[in-house]
């Protein structure tokens, strides 16, 4: 049951993490290109996360979300990249908190 309510919290930090993914989405369909950290809204509401930071980088994007869960610290990035041709963010997410706490789309890395 521990495990469930942690994996539970976790979710909040992922969700904290996804929050700036729209309006980075609308930036690059107007603009075509990532966004400055200073155009992003960043905003954490969980007591389980301890902040979000966005960073551009080079044609790409992380957003990181810091978990404040016990026995679940650690971070949440998703790293955004935008393909050829296309309007669409790739977002792929990565975590190095403990696997068993994160979802299946974190596990990768």
């Amino acid at each position: 049951y521990r495990d469930y309510t942690t994996k539970a919290k976790v979710s909040e930090v992922l969700a904290a993490a996804s929050a700036p993914k729209a309006a980075i989405q609308e930036y690059v369909t107007v603009k075509g290109a990532f966004p400055s950290p200073d155009d992003v809204p960043i905003s954490a509401k969980s007591s389980y996360v301890s902040g979000v930071v966005y960073a551009k980088a080079g044609a790409g994007a992380t957003i990181t979300a810091t978990s404040l869960v016990p026995n679940a610290e650690g971070d949440i990035t998703l790293t955004g990249t935008l393909p050829a041709n296309q309007e669409s963010i790739d977002w792929k997410c990565s975590s190095n908190i403990d696997k068993k706490y994160v979802t299946a789309s974190c596990k990768g890395s």
